[in-house]
């Protein structure tokens, strides 16, 4: 990790933010937060941060220019790398994703036809032959990402009331949860059929978090009073730990060996997933809003309400601190399974 950390550093580079123009979106990073996502990522990596317009935004450390993604036609509600780091796939508020060739900043497959409403989570199962996308209309839809056909699909709307996150998981299977509606169970999806295959209730009702392990061992669902580890493929319930005050966002470790659980409450609980054990509790000083896991599970990247940071796990140090993340409502940080590429979601008023 701190090789990792020292490659990003000599790699580093500075850029300048052009003023919004007329038209531009309302949600425009300001410059500090520009120059923070260059700072972050290696050279000749690529970030994208999705923001509060329909554009999404492309930086390659190096050089003094962004590349927009600019041929959506509404707003940007999801974004997420494929394991190359080469292409992204996007969802929007108009019901449409598109697979994009990052390096070139062109579209390269648009798949439309099947949501009625915005798209609000998508993700890439492993290969990155398909994708899935989750629609405000309680509709899941698996698809082949050479052709643009839909592989299959689900309704949900006699099982969850408002799933607001989806995961691919090994065998083109779908996990969807959390939902505003109290005691919607997590549901892991067939294939093919799209039928309800394991409900995952939690004893105390609401699941507030859904994560998966990288290869799609685990599910962990946070509510807010317990977290509870899950077998993907069986639906039984593994651990269950201890009551967690104020969650935030998880962040699983490859095999699910290493949870951690943020908080509201100024804090980030890493816990042993094999035996369900507290192994440490990290302060960061002001409420965390969203975490990342590095895929080995040895470190951590949180934001915070007035900062943001990585975090060693064996050490339980904070070892460094990333300027310019304050300002602007950060809502999802996701890192590449080679930790080279950092995607951000922001919400900036």
């Amino acid at each position: 990790l701190a090789a990792l950390l020292a490659a990003w550093g000599a790699g580093a580079a500075r850029v300048a933010a052009e003023e919004p123009g007329p038209g531009a979106a309302s949600g425009t990073l300001p410059p500090e937060l520009l120059r923070y996502i260059m700072d972050l990522v290696p050279r000749r990596a690529l970030a994208a941060v999705a923001m509060a317009g329909n554009k999404v935004q492309l930086w390659r450390t190096g050089e003094a220019h962004t590349r927009e993604l600019s041929s959506h036609t509404a707003e940007v509600t999801a974004v997420v790398f494929f394991q190359d780091g080469r292409r992204l796939v996007t969802g929007t508020a108009d019901g449409r994703a598109v697979v994009w060739h990052a390096p070139s900043g062109h579209p390269w497959r648009v798949f439309d036809g099947r949501h009625r409403e915005r798209i609000v989570a998508v993700d890439i199962f492993d290969g990155g032959a398909a994708i899935v996308t989750l629609g405000a209309d309680l509709s899941a839809v698996v698809w082949n990402v050479t052709t643009g056909a839909p592989m299959w699909s689900s309704s949900m709307g006699e099982v969850c009331k408002q799933p607001a996150v989806v995961r691919a998981l090994p065998g083109l299977r779908v996990a969807t949860g959390v939902s505003q509606a109290s005691g919607d169970p997590a549901v892991v999806w067939a294939e093919g059929t799209g039928a309800p295959l394991h409900l995952l209730r939690h004893p105390e009702g609401r699941i507030v978090f859904l994560e998966v392990s990288p290869c799609g061992e685990k599910l962990v669902s946070v509510g807010h009073a317990a977290a509870f580890i899950w077998h993907a493929a069986s639906g039984a319930l593994e651990r269950q730990l201890a009551p967690v005050k104020w969650p935030s966002g998880v962040a699983v470790s490859e095999g699910g060996a290493v949870v951690a659980i943020g908080s509201l409450a100024s804090r980030i609980e890493v816990w042993d997933g094999g035996t369900g054990e507290l192994s440490r509790t990290l302060l960061t000083g002001a409420g965390v809003r969203s975490i990342a896991m590095f895929r080995g599970g040895d470190g951590i990247v949180a934001f915070t309400a007035s900062d943001a940071a990585i975090w060693d796990v064996d050490t339980g140090e904070r070892i460094m601190l990333l300027d310019g993340a304050a300002g602007g409502e950060q809502q999802t940080v996701v890192i590449s399974d080679d930790s080279s590429v950092i995607a951000a979601i922001w919400d900036v008023d």
